[in-house]
């Protein structure tokens, strides 16, 4: 029998090449789910993957104007084994930085009950043996992925571990799954090996954070683009959407600008940038927000200041707290003033300017403490203890602790601070990545994508054309029918 496949194709676009791709390396049946309204021509049109069948998600959201029911959604959350409340609240959507849009409870039963119908539909119909995903940062992508897992339809995400630029499929993002390969162990003697090896890493991050949204042009052509399509009431029908009006759209974006050139004049001037690293401190660098890498894996820990705060209060009393902004927050507009302000007043808390080096503060620290970041990582190979409040890629190293009840903070804050770091276990961990992954460089697809689709990332529900489509794949072609192998090969396993 041929394997049947699930797509679920956005933006991104890296599922619906994997699509095109892997029809030629063998026969399957392929089925979709497109999110996408200015696309959806395209792919009701294009002739460069032959779908079995394909569902358009905003289509479901046609009526919305019935009384949810609680009696199915408790039944499903039981099914599937889903808490849906706290996938809700890990959605931008339904949460405080939607500005535009506040919603019921009413409304979000409803979003809610129409999407898992949907999906219901679909898998019951389909039947797949297999799902392949983006990773899931929306709530409606969680529920499919959650219902897949829990009916046995294999999931399938492409993720990174955070090593250079070593690439991992597997069905939890920010996991690694470990082959019956047998590895072999890297040459690395000394920390400083180490470090050579991972810094392509940071370069990755720092491409992307001058080069994504960089042309002035391109922002100014997609907002006339934005502005042209939420005119039409029509294309507001979709929950998203809500609140985005024309006048509201442009009052927003000139109050971010305003906001934005604020904030980091805020900061130039009352965030530290010659620390005083002299003395014992642990360090917590605040993470990207919003960011499905809290969002998801932490739920109940989104708040990071409070989190500052918890950690704050559990430190030695010979110890100092030292909190970095993550320096792509920049894309995001910043945070808000008083954020910054409370921060700053905290006792035995100093706060650094986001250009201080993340390199040169866990260099100096006794312990790095993180939600989920990579700085937890960058402390293991550093020679320095960390503490987590989510498991990541990089928990099973020793020198990772992991925090399960809040209560428990100082004493292993304690704990991790009389820990010592294995370089062995460093080279081990990066030995076992190594065998279980394989070279892509996704900051320079995704710039590609975004250059060729999206206005450089400023906009991306858009008009796509089959002639265009063709031409990024083919001008990706290597890269893309590496990439089709790797699915292929889980697919095949």
């Amino acid at each position: 029998m041929r394997k049947k496949i699930l797509f679920w194709v956005d933006p991104s676009l890296i599922d619906f090449a994997m699509a095109k791709f892997l029809q030629e390396r063998k026969d399957f049946e392929k089925y979709a789910i497109i999110e996408t309204n200015q696309g959806k021509n395209f792919y009701q049109n294009q002739k460069l993957v032959k779908f079995n069948k394909i569902w358009f998600f905003r289509d479901c959201f046609s009526d919305l104007n019935f009384t949810p029911d609680s009696n199915y959604l408790q039944k499903f959350e039981e099914k599937y084994k889903i808490n849906l409340w706290q996938i809700v609240y890990a959605d931008i959507t339904f949460n405080q930085y939607n500005t535009y849009y506040s919603f019921s409870d009413n409304e979000i039963l409803r979003i809610l009950e129409t999407q898992c119908k949907f999906f219901e539909k679909i898998l019951d119909e389909v039947n797949p043996d297999y799902l392949i995903i983006k990773v899931t940062d929306m709530s409606y992508m969680v529920i499919l992925q959650k219902m897949c897992q829990s009916k046995n339809i294999k999931v399938l995400t492409l993720g990174f571990t955070r090593l250079g630029i070593k690439s991992n499929i597997s069905q939890e993002y920010d996991t690694i799954e470990l082959s019956n390969k047998k590895f072999e162990k890297k040459e690395l003697k000394s920390v400083e090996d180490i470090k050579k090896y991972v810094s392509e890493y940071s370069k990755q991050q720092g491409k992307f954070r001058e080069k994504f949204r960089s042309s002035k042009l391109k922002w100014f052509t997609a907002g006339l683009e934005y502005l042209k399509t939420i005119s039409n009431k029509k294309n507001r029908n979709y929950y998203i959407s809500y609140g985005h009006t024309f006048y509201k759209t442009i009052v927003k974006e000139i109050s971010f600008l305003i906001k934005k050139q604020l904030r980091y004049f805020f900061i130039n001037r009352n965030l530290i940038k010659n620390v005083k690293l002299d003395e014992p401190f642990v360090y917590f660098p605040l993470q990207l927000e919003p960011e499905r890498t809290i969002l998801i894996p932490a739920p109940f820990y989104t708040n990071q200041k409070e989190v500052i705060t918890n950690v704050a209060k559990s430190l030695p009393i010979n110890y100092k707290l030292v909190v970095k902004e993550h320096p792509m927050q920049k894309i995001r507009g910043w945070r808000s003033l008083s954020y910054y302000k409370e921060i700053k007043e905290m006792p035995n808390v100093e706060f650094c300017h986001p250009e201080v080096p993340n390199e040169i503060i866990i260099k100096k620290c006794s312990l790095v403490i993180t939600i989920t970041g990579t700085s937890g990582l960058e402390a293991a190979i550093n020679g320095k203890p960390s503490i987590t409040f989510a498991d990541t890629i990089y928990s099973e190293l020793p020198s990772v602790f992991r925090v399960k009840e809040l209560e428990k903070l100082p004493l292993i804050i304690r704990e991790a601070l009389e820990s010592k770091v294995s370089t062995q276990d460093v080279i081990d961990y990066i030995s076992k990545i190594e065998a279980n992954s394989f070279d892509l460089d996704q900051t320079e697809l995704s710039l590609k994508m975004c250059r060729s689709f999206y206005y450089d990332g400023f906009l991306f529900d858009v008009k796509i054309s089959e002639s265009k489509m063709k031409e990024f794949l083919d001008e990706n072609n290597n890269i893309l029918k590496n990439l089709a192998e790797k699915f292929d090969e889980k697919l095949s396993a």
